[in-house]
């Protein structure tokens, strides 16, 4: 295990509910509340000689998880305890990093859309420059689905919140006298033509 772990070889998973994953979390850790574990689940995220560390707040939850996943067949299955030992600094999920972002969205396979649509857009006004730049090196799945969450909230907010999305505009109005790479520009180009396309 330990030659594994220090090459990077492992998956963290988070047991422990959304708000509390993303109240603060383990770096890379991806988050899937042990009640929700399923054999489709983990075979999506991970192969069955996989190195997996399960951890939660206090310990509990994540002997459970750790259980039902090694009953799934997962043969490296470690429960890595509770969070109230960690000595280390937690990560807040505002999706600012392609890691975050693909984080966000292993939380949109698990039926969390509104609340990803919500951080998404928390991401757009807080660090857009960070936001660019993750959208930037995310995978093209997650990058497609962001996009098209961008437009889909610009085009609610026009109807719905006309100061919100003034608040939305002056963000992308902003973005465009950043100091932008080509990459991080072409990304841009394509959040503005997903919102205007969404707001037609």
């Amino acid at each position: 295990m330990m030659s594994e772990l220090n090459e990077g070889n492992f998956l963290i998973i988070d047991v422990r509910s959304f708000d509390e994953f993303n109240s603060g979390h383990i770096r890379g850790a991806i988050p899937l509340p042990y009640a929700e574990i399923t054999a489709d689940l983990m075979e999506k995220i991970a192969d069955p000689n996989t190195v997996i560390l399960v951890y939660c707040q206090r310990g509990r939850r994540s002997a459970i998880g750790a259980q039902k996943i090694a009953d799934l067949g997962f043969t490296n299955v470690y429960d890595f305890g509770g969070l109230d030992d960690w000595p280390f600094d937690l990560e807040t999920n505002v999706p600012t990093t392609s890691e975050g972002l693909n984080q966000l969205f292993f939380q949109w396979a698990t039926t969390e859309s509104g609340f990803v649509a919500s951080q998404v857009m928390r991401a757009f006004q807080v660090n857009i420059a960070g936001f660019i730049e993750a959208l930037t090196d995310a995978e093209p799945f997650v990058r497609e689905q962001v996009l098209m969450l961008i437009g889909a909230a610009f085009a609610e907010a026009r109807v719905n919140n006309p100061t919100l999305y003034v608040d939305y505009i002056a963000t992308l109005e902003f973005a465009e006298t950043l100091n932008l790479s080509a990459g991080q520009r072409r990304v841009l180009g394509f959040i503005r033509a997903n919102v205007v396309h969404a707001s037609r």
